[in-house]
Formats: structure tokens, C-alpha cells, sequence
């Protein structure tokens, strides 16, 4: 069975959005997130925006009107400039790839389904945390093992930058707090606070 462009283009977008917010606690997840926006873009070219119609492309620019303002300055600075900046490339690359990825939010908003971002943060945010949690056992216990390689070479986390990856595991503690006072998760006692000592484990 086929997925309809209802159903799949909403699905790439969530795992963009996912792929996007965790590229930056565990390196090869950046591949992903390359692979499923490049996805996400191709389908709804072919699919989604290919459709789009002048009432809608109003609307939805006069919604982000103050972003379209940036977007102005920032081509503005970089044809004003003696010397165009890598920099300044890399940003109107990020303001346009913003703009297109808010667009197809705008038209499949209603497809969308937020709960399942929800969930999938806290899934990805718990594989994550037990691949934290070898790699440390990896080089506590000597166990050389050598898939750890393509990660961060020294230390315990997954990433450089120590602050930067335990913030994540406390706003993912936050976010798993929300999902059981919601109910959008199954309150059960030992799984609950075997996820929640994973996560604290990973900041401390």
C-alpha cells in the first residue's frame, strides 16, 4: 500500500525536524538529516508545491513577513559587499532552506501531527543516550570497541562540546515530562524511571 503525499510528506517533515534538532549530539545523525530534507524537498516539489496556488503563496508570505525582512537585509548585505563571504552563503542557504521547509509546514499543517514529534524526540533522545552510555563502558572498560570511532575520539559523550550534550538530555527530560502529563505516552513506573536514569546518567 502506497503512502498518500498526505501522509508521507508529513512524515519526512517530522523526521526532518528530528534529524534537524539532534544533528548536533551525535555526529552521524547530520547524514540523516541531509538524506531526509533532501527527500522531504524532492517530494513536495513533485507532489505538494507543484500545486501551490497564488492565494495560498499570499497568505502564506504574509505570515512570515518579518522573516521576509531578514531575508531582504541579508541579500541586501551581500550584493552591497566588495567581497562576498562563504558565511553569508551559508546563511541565505539556511534562510531559503527555513523559508521552503515553513512552507510545506504551512500546507500540510493540518497532516502534521505534533504528538509524533514528540514521541520520536523521545525515542531518538533514548537510542542516543544508550549509545552515550557504551561509549563510556567502551572506554571505562578498555573494551575497544571500534564502531565508537566515528564519534568523538576522547572523552565519554557522544560530541566535543560536554554542556552542549548533557542540555540536551535535561531539555529531553522536560520534554518526557510533558508527554506523561499529557498522557501521550504510557505512564509506566519502571520504564519511566529507567528512561529518566538514562537521561540524567548522560548529563551527569
Amino acid at each position: 500500500m502506497k503512502l498518500k503525499e498526505n501522509n508521507l510528506i508529513p512524515i519526512l517533515w517530522i523526521f526532518t525536524v528530528l534529524f534537524y534538532l539532534l544533528r548536533s549530539i551525535l555526529e552521524p545523525i547530520k547524514y540523516l538529516f541531509l538524506l531526509f530534507s533532501g527527500l522531504l524537498v524532492i517530494t513536495s516539489a513533485i507532489y505538494g508545491l507543484s500545486k501551490l496556488k497564488w492565494s495560498s503563496l499570499v497568505k502564506y508570505f504574509s505570515a512570515i513577513k518579518e522573516f521576509q525582512i531578514l531575508g531582504i537585509f541579508l541579500v541586501l548585505g551581500i550584493f552591497l559587499s566588495e567581497q562576498i563571504e562563504i558565511l553569508s552563503l551559508k546563511s541565505l542557504i539556511n534562510f531559503l532552506g527555513i523559508t521552503v521547509f515553513y512552507l510545506i509546514y504551512f500546507e500540510y499543517r493540518q497532516h502534521i501531527q505534533l504528538i509524533r514529534l514528540l514521541k520520536g524526540w523521545i525515542i531518538l533522545t533514548l537510542i542516543i543516550a544508550l549509545l552515550g552510555l557504551l561509549k563510556w563502558f567502551n572506554l571505562i572498560l578498555n573494551l575497544n570497541i571500534g564502531w565508537f570511532s566515528g564519534f568523538y575520539e576522547y572523552g565519554i559523550s557522544l560530541v566535543s562540546e560536554y554542556n552542549f550534550y548533557a542540555c540536551y538530555f535535561i531539555i529531553s527530560i522536560v520534554i518526557f515530562f510533558y508527554a506523561l502529563y499529557k498522557e501521550l505516552v504510557q505512564t509506566k513506573l519502571i520504564a519511566n524511571q529507567a528512561i529518566l536514569l538514562l537521561f540524567i546518567a548522560n548529563v551527569v
